[in-house]
């Protein structure tokens, strides 16, 4: 039998209690005692002599500000929708909460359940309103569910996690959920109502972190007991080490850049800060400022404003990731723009740092055919078409005329689109000029269908390189 949870016209209660403060006098003599890892294993220290270190110093100057915590809480758990990013929710000591305005306010959904500790926290990739949440208790954990965000929960009953006695912990993308306990990866292709699970090589210690890489869906990152990060491309079925984080502090949140999975963000425990690595976990840096010195409990990146949230053990900040204050321009149909592509302007949101990139933006219908052409430039130019929800659908390096890009796409859905005008390689830059040709709406067709057509003047007009 199922167990429900209704919370309309919940009124939160929370008993105060009162504060110790403990004063330690002494000395604290630290011991450091050399890591034996296998042959694979790379040992990543966390540097704090980088001062000069030029990325260190851009990732820096990135603006931060302090936004609400629900009720003035510490945050445990934060997850982001991914198809409406002003969704968040967030787990608590006593409770899950619902954010619809990125985190400006915050709503009640859910008393701190009385059948454990909250530990984690997932929505879908492709449903704001199914959230998934996971407790601790000293018998076995639960995995409790909301399919109407936060309105109703109910406990899974599934046996797949009834003796599971590990914490368990979960992500997602497009297409799949995926959780994990131990050493075992549960994945479900229906939005929860099954599990299958799986039993990956490479794993040698128990999961504690579970996290997507945005870009590539069959990529996965996991960081185990031991403190080692390990990515697996194959979905899940084997896994490899990229780095063991050499640290007193133990790694309780991990987050993927969404343009750059190079670049990976961790938050330690026990006022560890918030570091970043832009080689893919062999080097770690530390942001400074108001982070340095302080307990991590929680992050996420909202892949639209390209901003990291950072939630500490009293409040959460909200960390501008991307430097330049990145500028669309609106391109109508048949208007030529002439751009010059420069090493201060916005860096590819594809691409990573070492592309820079003019974007433009254009509305579109679904089925619209749209064109975009390089009509001329003085270096080689590379094309990235962006769905309305900044997820990359397409790209032309060398379609036009000699080195010129061109892409030809017809449009899957209505809104607002966003291309990029970049280079072919790294740090490429130049004059050009763009032109795009939007508005032919495509006609569905099956495979040996016959369709009689009329032209009477008004269709669209092909663009050709002499446009």
């Amino acid at each position: 039998m199922s167990i429900h949870f209704h919370n309309k016209g919940i009124l939160m209660n929370f008993t105060k209690k009162a504060a110790c403060v403990f004063l330690v006098v002494g000395s604290i003599i630290l011991l450091f005692c050399n890591l034996i890892v296998s042959a694979d294993t790379k040992i990543s220290s966390l540097r704090q002599d980088n001062v000069n270190d030029k990325l260190y110093s851009e990732i820096n100057s990135f603006s931060l500000k302090t936004s609400t915590t629900p009720l003035g809480q510490k945050i445990l758990n934060l997850a982001i929708s991914k198809i409406d990013p002003k969704i968040i929710y967030a787990s608590t000591p006593h409770g899950i909460f619902k954010s619809l305005d990125q985190t400006k306010s915050w709503i009640p959904l859910l008393n701190q359940p009385p059948f454990g500790k909250i530990v984690g926290l997932m929505v879908a990739g492709n449903n704001p309103n199914l959230v998934f949440g996971f407790t601790k208790s000293p018998n076995n954990n639960l995995l409790f569910v909301t399919r109407d965000g936060g309105e109703n929960w109910k406990v899974s009953v599934d046996p797949i996690f009834k003796n599971s006695l590990e914490p368990m912990c979960a992500t997602s993308n497009d297409e799949a959920l995926y959780i994990a306990a131990d050493k075992v990866i549960y994945k479900s292709l229906d939005n929860g109502q099954t599990w299958v699970a799986f039993f990956p090589t490479g794993l040698t210690a128990s999961i504690r972190l579970l996290v997507f890489d945005p870009k590539t869906s069959k990529n996965l990152y996991v960081v185990d007991k031991e403190n080692k990060i390990l990515k697996s491309i194959d979905d899940g079925v084997s896994w490899q080490v990229l780095s063991k984080v050499n640290t007193k502090h133990k790694i309780t949140s991990l987050a993927i850049d969404p343009f750059n999975p190079n670049t990976l963000y961790i938050g330690l425990n026990k006022r560890g800060g918030l570091y970043y690595s832009q080689d893919g976990g062999n080097k770690w840096l530390p942001l400074v400022g108001k982070l340095a010195n302080t307990s991590i409990t929680a992050i996420a990146i909202d892949k639209q404003t390209y901003s990291l949230y950072v939630s500490t053990k009293k409040r959460l900040f909200v960390i501008d990731i991307n430097p330049q204050a990145c500028t669309t321009t609106p391109i109508t149909s048949g208007q030529i723009i002439n751009g010059n592509l420069q090493n201060d302007d916005c860096k590819s949101m594809d691409r990573g740092n070492s592309f820079f990139a003019d974007r433009y933006t254009f509305s579109g219908q679904a089925g619209q055919r749209i064109d975009i052409l390089i009509t001329e430039a003085n270096f080689d130019t590379f094309l990235i078409l962006y769905s309305p929800t900044n997820n990359r659908i397409a790209s032309d390096d060398d379609n036009g005329v000699g080195n010129l890009a061109r892409l030809s796409f017809t449009l899957p859905t209505t809104g607002t689109y966003t291309f990029e005008v970049t280079s072919s390689s790294s740090s490429g830059t130049g004059t050009y000029s763009v032109r795009t040709n939007i508005g032919c709406l495509a006609a569905p067709s099956q495979s040996g269908q016959i369709i009689n057509g009329s032209l009477t003047g008004d269709e669209c007009k092909p663009m050709t390189e002499s446009d």
